[in-house]
């Protein structure tokens, strides 16, 4: 997993629960790292370690801990690390979603084991998008609190459905998004 999300990781923790139980954390999962290096990859199972720290320190099932981390990578960490990307995110939020898997491949393409997701978006009508969330690493909670925090962060207020597995398939969800904004197209 790419280090820039293990260092949301990391802020998201140290926000929401202290510097001291983040050491906690650190210790319990036995990370040597004080930081992660943005462009560096790691194993996914550190990532699965420490969210697993956090939720059990939040008192959380894993799913609602993935989902507040969306929100925070949204709101925080990925405006930070890419604001052009964010900024372009934030004026039209349909079309960065159908930009974002040649992004993320664009962004792992040199690292090893990146298994980036694969976003593909559907119009149904003027008001309302079908997101298809495929990922080998599975995390649909993740995306939900992504979309979320997307649409958040925009001015055009919007409802996502929580993610619905798509029959038959490993691997991959469906979100529903309908946008409430008076006029408003999501074209």
């Amino acid at each position: 997993m790419k280090g820039i999300i293990l260092r949301g990781l990391q802020e998201f923790s140290m926000s929401r629960l202290g510097r001291e139980e983040w050491a906690s954390v650190r210790e319990e999962v036995g990370l040597k790292e004080e930081s992660f290096l943005a462009s560096h990859s790691y194993p996914d199972a550190t990532a699965y370690r420490i969210l697993g720290a956090i939720a059990s320190r939040m008192s959380l099932e894993l799913d609602p801990v993935l989902r507040h981390f969306g929100h925070h990578w949204m709101h925080v960490t990925g405006p930070q690390a890419y604001p052009q990307l964010f900024s372009l995110a934030r004026r039209d939020p349909v079309g960065f979603l159908r930009r974002l898997s040649s992004l993320h491949c664009a962004a792992t393409r040199h690292l090893d084991e990146a298994n980036a997701p694969h976003i593909s978006i559907t119009q149904e009508g003027s008001s309302h998008v079908r997101l298809r969330y495929a990922s080998k690493r599975g995390l649909p909670y993740l995306a939900y609190g992504l979309l979320e925090g997307l649409w958040a962060s925009v001015a055009i207020p919007a409802r996502v459905e929580p993610p619905a597995p798509v029959d038959g398939q490993d691997g991959v969800w469906t979100f529903r998004i309908h946008v409430h904004g008076e006029g408003e197209s999501c074209s």
